[in-house]
């Protein structure tokens, strides 16, 4: 490198000591504009930048958000989270949260996290189906099936079930089940070869 190539570098890079270091990781989740105003205060390094120490605490894992007040040590705390329509109509809640330092992104349908809120896990083997709306993600919306049943409403051909006059609906999900029974007991009589 050349000579001016190399004053720039040396620019760049910040090397801190030890009391330096401990006075970030004890006072990470300040604002940036805070921290830097502290550390100049402390420190008196005029070579430090605020992006130097945001960098600093980025490489370390020393974030802003850290542990929330209430929560176990080492919970997850969710960054942000927002509500979106999917193609198919249903809402569901994304939830972006950061892990030993590291950030995730989960989604999930809001119609099933409001109906474990109110019965509970769903089982295995069962899933949820609207009655009304896909888009309305009140609990009352849904009936829970067995998966096999709402396979055979799927292949009833009724393209909009949810639409459907509720006495019919009710029948359409009492044949599926019928079916659904009729073919349990079939097969249980059937030798597996």
């Amino acid at each position: 490198m050349n000579r001016s190539l190399q004053d720039r570098w040396n620019r760049l890079t910040v090397t801190f000591s030890k009391a330096e270091l401990d006075f970030v990781s004890e006072n990470y989740r300040l604002s940036r504009k805070a921290m830097f105003d502290a550390f100049q205060h402390r420190f008196h390094r005029v070579d430090v930048s605020t992006w130097a120490l945001v960098t600093l605490r980025q490489q370390h894992g020393w974030l802003r958000w850290g542990r929330r007040a209430g929560n176990a040590e080492g919970s997850p705390r969710p960054i942000r989270t927002w509500e979106y329509v999917d193609r198919d109509g249903y809402v569901r809640i994304r939830a972006t949260e950061r892990v030993d330092g590291k950030r995730t992104s989960r989604s999930n349908m809001k119609h099933r996290l409001l109906w474990e809120g109110v019965h509970g896990p769903i089982p295995d083997g069962m899933v949820l189906r609207a009655l009304g709306p896909v888009g309305n993600p009140d609990p009352s919306n849904w009936t829970l099936v067995s998966s096999d049943v709402s396979c055979r409403l799927s292949r009833m051909n009724v393209k909009a079930f949810n639409t459907l006059p509720e006495e019919l609906q009710v029948a359409m999900l009492a044949l599926a089940q019928i079916k659904s029974t009729l073919r349990g007991s079939r097969m249980k009589g059937r030798k597996r070869t």
